[in-house]
């Protein structure tokens, strides 16, 4: 039986995002601010905290919505 080699790339891609992913979540799980893992301008684009958002901007607004969405 003979395993392409775009498949061991392919597995070999997956392995790797998913023990980056893991090392991710981990870290976001321990509630630290410890962002050493993370690419500091990525962190800073993304978090909420960095980028000086409150509680405010995430408030719901009906105004935001439709009274009667069509389907």
């Amino acid at each position: 039986m003979k395993i392409s080699g775009k498949l061991v790339l392919s597995l070999v891609l997956v392995f790797v995002l998913a023990h980056d992913t893991k090392i991710i979540l981990e870290e976001a799980m321990q509630g630290n601010a410890d962002t050493s893992y993370m690419n500091s301008s990525a962190n800073k684009s993304i978090n909420p905290d960095e980028r000086g958002m409150t509680a405010d901007k995430f408030k719901y607004e009906k105004s935001w919505h439709l009274e009667n969405p069509s389907t």
